[in-house]
Order: C-alpha cells, then structure tokens, then sequence
C-alpha cells in the first residue's frame, strides 16, 4: 500500500509541474490482481485505467490474464501485470494487449489450468504490450 501511495505522489508532483496533459503511466508487476484488490484499486480509483481493459468492451480471461496463481486444486486467473494511465489520457492508447505464449506452430497455448502446462511456459506471466503515442 505504502508504494501505490507514493507512486501517486510523485505522479501528482510530475502533474502539477508539467501541466495535467503531461503523460504518465504506472507500469508493471503489481503483485496484485489489478481486478478487484485493495492495493491495486486504490490506483484505479483515483482516475488511472488499465491500457488493456481500456479498449476492450467485453474483455475475457484469456484478454485480461497475466499469471495464474495454482494452489493444490485451486486455479485463479488474475491481472496482475499492467500499463496503467490517467483516464484522461485513453486517447494516448493505440493498441494494447496481453500477449500469450505461442506453441511451435505459433497458435496461441492459451491459460494453464494444470501445474504441467504451466511448467511449459517460459515464465508464470504473460506480458502485456502496448503502443501509446506521447506527443
């Protein structure tokens, strides 16, 4: 919580100082499902949207997912990695999207939902990318 209240801060101080247009983004690995947490949520609710939900109406677990969290029986898909942004700039968004792994025939592997396929993968996160003009 600590360090969401301070990356607030200095992205108020960088605000103020270069006018409420300047762009700033939030970039990151929150450890945190970024859909519904506390942490992550005190973000959200001060104005800052997730690039990727931002263009998608209808988003699905396969478009918003980054880690799968796999405890015994339990699987949980979560956000947990995102470019987040000041409502105000959506506008500055141009394409943004989790990627997902790629088998040898560069079809999508799609969410784990065992440990095995999740051992596969080159890391327990899918990243997220994004094109966002900043001038």
């Amino acid at each position: 919580e600590a360090q969401v209240v301070r990356h607030l801060e200095i992205a108020s101080k960088i605000r103020a100082g270069h006018g409420e247009d300047f762009p700033i983004m939030i970039v990151g690995d929150f450890n945190d499902n970024l859909l519904g947490h506390a942490e992550a949520g005190m973000i959200l609710s001060r104005g800052y949207v997730d690039s990727v939900l931002a263009l998608l109406e209808n988003a699905s677990l396969e478009d918003t997912t980054t880690f799968t969290y796999m405890n015994g029986r339990v699987v949980q898909h979560q956000k947990m990695d995102g470019i987040l942004m000041p409502a105000s700039q959506i506008h500055r968004i141009k394409y943004s999207k989790v990627m997902t792994y790629l088998d040898e025939t560069q079809w999508p592997i799609g969410l784990p939902r065992t440990f095995g396929q999740k051992a596969q993968m080159p890391s327990d996160h899918n990243s997220v990318s994004a094109i966002i003009d900043i001038h």
